[in-house]
C-alpha cells in the first residue's frame, strides 16, 4: 500500500477488553501489524548472524515472491551442521507432546517472529506428518501431494509423507535466543507401516533464511515431498525441491542441508511480530505497544513506524516512532512514548495496527 509515494506495511491484531486479561499466541498474518508497543526510545538488537542474499543462490527459483534454494550438495551451498535440540542430545529444546498418528499441534515462538512471503509470524502448526504451516491447524493430510497445494497454506515441507509417532519418535522445538533462530526437530519418527526412522529440522533466521537438515533418513524416502509454499501457491507463491521420485538427484539422504532465501531488495522494510499487546486488554488500562521491525533490504534505512488503535471502525489512538540507520538484516523494537489509555467499558473489541512507512520501499 502506498501513501504519497511512502510505502506501508501492516500488521493486525484483534484485541477484546475483558475484566480478566489472557496472554493468547499471536499469528500476524500481512505487512500490517495491530499491536501495543511501549514507551521508550527505539532499541536496536543485532540478530547476531551472517545473511545470505538470495540472489547468490542459483539451483532452484526464483519462484514468484522471489524465493530460491540451495542445497549443501552443490558448490556455493550451505555447510550441513546439525544442532540436537532434544533431551537425548542434550539439547536445551521442548518437547511438543505431539504423537500418535495424524496429529497436530501448536508452538507459540513468540518474542522470536519469522517473515515469511507476505506475512509475519509468531505461531506455527506442525503435522506429525513432517510438514509446518503458519496458517494451517486443521488436518494432518498423510498423503503427500505436489506443490502448490492449496489445503495446506503457508507452508514448510521439511518430509511430508505418511510418517507414525505411535511407537516411537517426538517433536521438539527450541528458540536460540543468542544466534536469534527457532529450530523445530523431528527426532527418531518412523514411516507408517514400515521404514525410518527419519531424523530431520528446520532452522528459522529472523531475516528469513529457512534452512531444512536431515540427519539419520532411513528408506523409504523417495515418496515425500520437500519444499515451501506461500498462502495457497497461487502468484507461483512456491518452490519444490523434490516430491515423490523426482528429480531424482534431490532424493534427501544423510547429512544434507537446504537453504531457502528469499532475493534481497535494495530497500524493503517490515513490520516483524508484535510483541504487546497479544490477545485481551484490561479496561481502564493503559497499554505500552511494542513491536519488532526487521531491515530485510540491502542498505541501511531511517523510516517511521506507525501505531493504530480502532474500536467499531473508528480511529481512537494514532502514533508514530522513527527508526534511524537500521542496519541491513537488524530487528529493531519500536517503543511508542504515547500511551493508549483503553476505555474502561468492558466486551469492546478493538484492532491494533503497527506499520512502516518507507519511501521508495521495493516490496510493498
Amino acid at each position: 500500500m502506498e501513501q504519497g509515494g511512502v510505502a506501508m506495511k501492516r500488521m493486525l491484531i484483534f484485541c477484546a477488553a475483558l475484566a480478566l486479561a489472557l496472554a493468547l499466541p499471536l499469528s500476524a498474518a500481512g505487512k500490517q501489524l495491530d499491536a501495543a508497543i511501549s514507551a521508550g526510545p527505539v532499541v536496536k538488537a543485532p540478530l547476531g548472524f551472517e545473511s545470505s542474499p538470495g540472489i547468490a543462490l542459483g539451483t532452484g527459483g526464483p519462484d514468484g515472491y522471489g524465493y530460491m534454494w540451495i542445497d549443501s550438495d552443490t558448490a556455493g551451498g550451505p555447510v550441513f551442521d546439525w544442532v540436537g535440540i532434544t533431551s537425548m542430545e542434550g539439547g536445551s529444546g521442548t518437547n511438543t507432546g505431539i504423537a500418535g498418528d495424524d496429529t497436530m499441534g501448536t508452538i507459540n515462538m513468540s518474542p522470536f517472529g519469522f517473515p515469511f512471503y507476505e506475512g509475519s509470524f509468531d505461531v506455527i502448526h506442525v503435522s506429525s506428518n513432517g510438514f509446518l504451516s503458519f496458517t494451517h491447524s486443521g488436518y494432518s493430510y498423510p498423503t503427500n501431494l505436489p506443490l502448490p497445494d492449496s489445503n495446506i497454506t503457508d507452508g514448510l515441507f521439511l518430509f511430508w509423507d505418511d510418517l507414525d509417532l505411535r511407537t516411537q519418535g517426538s517433536i521438539w522445538y527450541w528458540y536460540d535466543s543468542a544466534n536469534t533462530r527457532f529450530i523445530i526437530e523431528f527426532y527418531d519418527v518412523m514411516h507408517f507401516g514400515s521404514g525410518g526412522p527419519y531424523s530431520f529440522e528446520v532452522i528459522l533466521h529472523a531475516d528469513g533464511t529457512i534452512l531444512f537438515q536431515y540427519l539419520d533418513m532411513n528408506t523409504p524416502t523417495s515418496s515425500s515431498t520437500i519444499g515451501i509454499q506461500g498462502a495457497d501457491g497461487s502468484s507461483n507463491y512456491f518452490l519444490q525441491y523434490y516430491e515423490n521420485g523426482a528429480p531424482f538427484a534431490n532424493e534427501v539422504h544423510d547429512s544434507l542441508a537446504i537453504r531457502f532465501a528469499h532475493q534481497k531488495l535494495d530497500h524493503d522494510v517490515k513490520p516483524l511480530n508484535i510483541v504487546s499487546p497479544i490477545a485481551n486488554v484490561d479496561p481502564g488500562g493503559v497499554i505500552n505497544i511494542e513491536a519488532n521491525v526487521l531491515n530485510y533490504g540491502l542498505n541501511t534505512e531511517s523510516f517511521d513506524v506507525g501505531a493504530e488503535v480502532e474500536s467499531s471502525g473508528v480511529m481512537i489512538y494514532q502514533s508514530f516512532e522513527a527508526v534511524s540507520n537500521l542496519d541491513p538484516s537488524e530487528v529493531t523494537a519500536v517503543v511508542f512514548s504515547d500511551p493508549w489509555f483503553v476505555s474502561t467499558g468492558e466486551g469492546l473489541s478493538y484492532d491494533v495496527t503497527v506499520y512502516t512507512m518507507l519511501l521508495g520501499d521495493m516490496n510493498s
